[in-house]
């Protein structure tokens, strides 16, 4: 049976689009809200709107499946068109690039210079950045055959508060190249903005808050081959000038991408989804609707829904129940090799062994500092 509109109904919907009719009692046949063409919406819901499309297409850019050693790992490749790129990204930017890194370089300190020389190899060990001849022939091929091949900016940065990374190789993928367009310029950003508010609120809803710091998370997720055109890095061993320019691959999704925030989330997304196949307790009774149910695979769907960027912001009644849902995320995660720096929870007692604090016994968290065993967040003034 078709659904029926109440007069308040109609009335919301000839505000916001007064030359639609709303009176058909079936939505599908009416000219209802999700049919009425962009231009006649109003400002605030046409940007809603083309968000929501961005969000949809940028599902279609993230999956689960193995590497080529059978693990299983998200995989991600950047939402862009080739032809539009082509014509605002043409060509190779390397020789701009290079010129600026060495630039950057040569203005550290000696020593500085050697701490961002350390995190640069630091991350081809693990990974992350992988020389570009080292790659498989057929995928340098498709490389050289791309009409584009955008090198990232790479911005040096120090953060002394930090307690694993202290030097830092930013990728900087919103430096513009001669026309002004920039990698960022052409990626969309989908509806995934971190909401703080959100977070806290479902923090505080029950007696024991849960916080935790996803370690590395951008990184975790692989970046597919098709879009290594796009992530292309270059620099010389040891820092030196003088020593020969090399070219490297970003082979994960990074933190500074418009597109990072909404793929990483969405990576998470799929792994609570693919968890929530498997619950345990859904299978025991034969349950239909996944909402009433309160097994851990369930609440794990719910947490990912809260998380602030990296860091995990949930809450759950007692500190039983909390124990054995973050020994089943952790685990969770574990399958796709995302690790947790550790937990903190409400009443929780501080050590100085704790890796998740500081000198000063705090974490850090969403942009402030958690003590965790009088339960309050500090937000930095």
């Amino acid at each position: 049976m078709a659904p029926t509109q109440n007069a308040l109904d109609i009335s919301i919907k000839n505000i916001l689009a007064p030359n639609q009719d709303h009176t058909s009692k079936c939505h599908t046949c009416a000219r209802c809200l999700e049919c009425i063409p962009l231009e006649d919406l109003p400002a605030k819901e046409q940007q809603l709107k083309i968000k929501q499309d961005e969000q949809n297409t940028l599902r279609a850019h993230v999956s689960l499946g193995r590497d080529d050693n059978g693990k299983k790992r998200v995989i991600v490749s950047l939402p862009i068109s080739h032809a539009h790129a082509q014509k605002l990204l043409p060509g190779s930017n390397r020789k701009r690039v290079l010129s600026e890194l060495d630039h950057k370089l040569a203005k550290l300190e000696p020593d500085m210079r050697k701490q961002i020389v350390d995190e640069f190899e630091k991350r081809v060990s693990l990974g992350f950045f992988v020389k570009r001849d080292s790659l498989p022939a057929d995928i340098q091929a498709r490389i050289d055959a791309s009409p584009v091949r955008f090198y990232i900016s790479i911005a040096p940065s120090f953060k002394s508060s930090s307690l694993s990374t202290t030097a830092r190789c930013n990728l900087n993928a919103s430096r513009q190249n001669f026309l002004g367009n920039s990698l960022n310029s052409i990626l969309p950003t989908g509806l995934s903005k971190p909401n703080m508010a959100k977070s806290i609120r479902r923090w505080r809803l029950n007696k024991i808050g849960l916080l935790a710091d996803i370690s590395k998370f951008f990184n975790s997720a692989y970046l597919e081959t098709s879009s290594f055109a796009y992530n292309m890095l270059v620099f010389r061993k040891n820092g030196d000038p003088d020593q020969p320019a090399e070219d490297y691959i970003a082979s994960r999704l990074f933190y500074g991408l418009s597109s990072s925030t909404a793929l990483a989330q969405l990576g998470l997304e799929l792994i609570a989804e693919e968890e929530e196949k498997t619950c345990a307790l859904c299978n025991a009774t034969s349950k239909n609707d996944e909402t009433m149910c309160e097994g851990l695979a369930h609440e794990f769907a719910r947490l990912v829904e809260f998380i602030f960027v990296d860091d995990i912001f949930y809450s759950v009644r007692n500190e039983a129940t909390a124990q054995e849902l973050m020994t089943y995320i952790t685990s969770c995660l574990a399958k796709y090799s995302y690790q947790l720096k550790g937990w903190n929870f409400s009443f929780k007692i501080n050590t100085q062994d704790d890796p998740c604090l500081d000198t000063d016994l705090l974490m850090s968290v969403g942009g402030g500092y958690y003590d965790q065993q009088l339960d309050v967040i500090y937000f930095k003034p």
